[in-house]
């Protein structure tokens, strides 16, 4: 299934809350491909985002109105996300689940930067031996974290996974 492309071409009213469009979505696929999936907890290494020395250093959200987040080369910006969010946002970067440990609730403002002029910045010599020696990969993202007041430490932890037990290759007609 990791090489199979398909066009999926739905039609719902505009007022459709995403978690509406995600139950829509897993009931067409059950439908269309014969879906059968369970979740699961499981025992995994993880990245927990904690805070670090002096706390948080970190602006509230200044119009909760407007989610965003920018990609860029040099880093990441954000406007009125959690730490939940980021966390998400840092597991889709590094490849490595990351999970919100920091305990503090709300929205917020931020900017991460682990490139300066092509260069790594902020990088730390504490690299997990998972993760590898790569200056320019996971740990010098992770490591950003402390111009914000926040840090990644190793650990285990359960986390629960989407396993699919079967799928067919064709989906059926309408």
């Amino acid at each position: 299934m990791d090489s199979e492309r398909y066009d999926i071409i739905a039609t719902m009213p505009p007022s459709t809350s995403d978690d509406k469009v995600l139950l829509m979505l897993q009931r067409l696929l059950v439908e269309r491909f014969q879906l059968k999936l369970h979740w699961e907890n499981r025992e995994t290494s993880v990245y927990a985002m904690t805070l670090a020395g002096k706390g948080a250093r970190l602006q509230e959200a200044k119009d909760e109105t407007k989610p965003n987040v920018s990609f860029e080369p040099s880093g990441v910006a954000a406007s009125s996300k959690s730490l939940d969010d980021l966390a998400g946002i840092l597991t889709l970067l590094t490849g490595v689940p990351v999970v919100d440990m920091t305990g503090l609730r709300g929205l917020y403002d931020f900017q991460l930067e682990w490139r300066d002029r092509g260069e790594p910045i902020g990088v730390t010599s504490n690299i997990h031996p998972a993760l590898g020696p790569d200056p320019s990969g996971p740990m010098a993202v992770l490591s950003s974290l402390k111009n914000i007041g926040l840090k990644a430490v190793a650990q285990k932890a359960s986390l629960r996974f989407l396993i699919i037990d079967h799928a067919e290759k064709t989906p059926t007609d309408n």
